[in-house]
């Protein structure tokens, strides 16, 4: 029982650090964050962690974030998503840290893109490292989705709640319902999303805004978000992206993407 305890505390601890930091769900602080604005994407990883799939075909993706600039507080991850016809279907592995404050995740989802407009949903099962731990507090799932709208020419709006199921032990970041508008005209656009508090009563809610311009074949944006308030950048780029947001108090956290084939985001 001793060795649980402490297995769980250091659990607690690793992610209580990203919590404490305020890098929050909105920030993409899971498993398959992709390295690129929020909203619909053709992005494998995009599909796993929003639930939110755009028309594509095969798409296969290797995936780092640095989380603070912390040693070790690092996810690496693969995933790939194929479509047949108006479905697409993604799935992926990860693993953030080392044992023992450390887990793996594997992760499907299963969407549908229309003319204008896409659904999908998502599940998370994760299994902690730590060996010291109780089989019944090593695992655990999470499930939910999301749905996006084209409302006009350039515009689209978008919610997500990706944690609307979940078991087992807590997820390293609690996650909210999120809504989200783009537009987007003559190559340059942005978006505003806001996350609902993770539970009643608190103050977790974040808003996220960015502007981009797209120069084909490249695209790059910055962002600014809150609590605490925060600036970050993103470029891709032939298949490659990176997206860099910066802290008030600790180090960047910095997510890099290596897709094939490339493609054009967002959507």
């Amino acid at each position: 029982m001793t060795a649980g305890f402490a297995g769980r505390a250091r659990a607690a601890a690793f992610a209580g650090l990203l919590v404490l930091a305020g890098v929050g769900a909105s920030a993409g602080a899971q498993d398959f964050t992709p390295a690129e604005p929020p909203g619909p994407s053709v992005s494998a990883a995009a599909l796993l962690e929003r639930g939110l799939p755009a028309a594509g075909a095969f798409r296969l993706e290797a995936l780092t974030t640095s989380w603070l600039g912390v040693p070790g507080l690092v996810t690496r991850g693969v995933c790939t998503s194929v479509a047949v016809r108006s479905v697409r279907v993604a799935a992926g592995v990860a693993q953030t840290g080392e044992a023992p404050t450390g887990w793996l995740a594997t992760g499907v989802a299963l969407g549908a893109v229309g003319n204008g407009f896409g659904a999908g949903v998502r599940a998370v099962a994760r299994r902690e490292l730590d060996a010291g731990l109780e089989p019944g507090d090593r695992e655990a799932v999470e499930a939910g989705g999301g749905a996006w709208l084209r409302a006009a020419a350039g515009v689209c709006v978008w919610a997500r709640a990706p944690q609307l199921v979940t078991a087992g032990a807590a997820p390293p970041l609690s996650r909210a319902l999120a809504t989200g508008v783009s537009v987007e005209r003559d190559g340059i656009g942005g978006w505003f999303e806001r996350e609902s508090p993770a539970r009643a009563g608190e103050e977790s809610g974040t808003d996220t805004a960015g502007i981009w311009l797209c120069l084909d074949p490249a695209r790059i944006w910055i962002e600014g978000r809150g609590q605490p308030p925060r600036a970050g950048f993103g470029l891709m780029l032939a298949g490659i992206a990176v997206r860099a947001i910066g802290h008030p108090r600790l180090g960047d956290t910095i997510t890099l993407s290596v897709a094939w084939p490339a493609h054009r985001a967002p959507p």
